[in-house]
């Protein structure tokens, strides 16, 4: 599929059904061994997004870099946008994710979300079409909000709200933390970086 670099995505890959292994080189002469990954059984006719997630070098937090696969499953709503929100941030805590409107967090439902899972339901959750500002807190509770992300929807979109990126940042190489949104109803798959209002890290 060629080289590619954090927050980009590839073009899609047409196979047919079965499994298939993996093969991941590092293009910057790095002498890492990186682990060997297979696919799940692929269906056909059916859609996936391959997410390359965890460190190359581990800093010490998180986890060693692998691809996680997730079954495109969405709705389609010409009239709403949807979003499935996955949590690939390798040093990052389990989450709660929710909306914030003047300070005020209003839980998804999502009180408990860890890496490297994607919420329910995979069909996506309504999430309008007028601005919206996600936030974060730490699983369970509502409050302190460590990052707010803003966007602003479109009807039709079906989106992967992906929290990537290094939350604490122990090296100068690690990508910073950030929300990746793919929208699924294009083709090919159309992917961009929202970078954080703001990220609170609690010392």
């Amino acid at each position: 599929s060629g080289t590619i670099v954090f927050g980009q995505i590839t073009a899609p890959i047409q196979v047919p059904p079965g499994s298939y292994p993996i093969e991941l080189r590092l293009d910057d002469g790095l002498t890492v061994a990186l682990p060997a990954v297979n696919t799940p059984v692929l269906a056909a006719g059916q859609r996936y997004l391959a997410l390359a997630r965890g460190f190359v070098t581990n800093p010490g937090q998180g986890e060693d870099l692998g691809i996680g696969f997730f079954v495109e499953q969405f709705d389609v709503n010409d009239s709403t946008a949807l979003a499935s929100i996955i949590h690939a941030s390798p040093d990052a805590p389990a989450v709660n994710v929710g909306s914030v409107v003047a300070d005020a967090f209003n839980s998804l439902g999502l009180p408990n979300l860890s890496y490297p899972s994607a919420a329910e339901p995979a069909t996506g959750a309504d999430i309008g079409t007028n601005e919206i500002t996600f936030g974060v807190v730490g699983a369970g509770t509502t409050e302190p909000i460590v990052a707010r992300f803003t966007l602003t929807p479109l009807a039709g979109q079906r989106l992967y709200a992906i929290a990537a990126g290094s939350f604490l940042r122990d090296t100068m190489s690690a990508q910073s933390f950030g929300l990746l949104a793919i929208d699924t109803a294009q083709t090919p798959w159309i992917a961009g970086f929202i970078a954080p209002d703001a990220v609170v890290e609690d010392n």
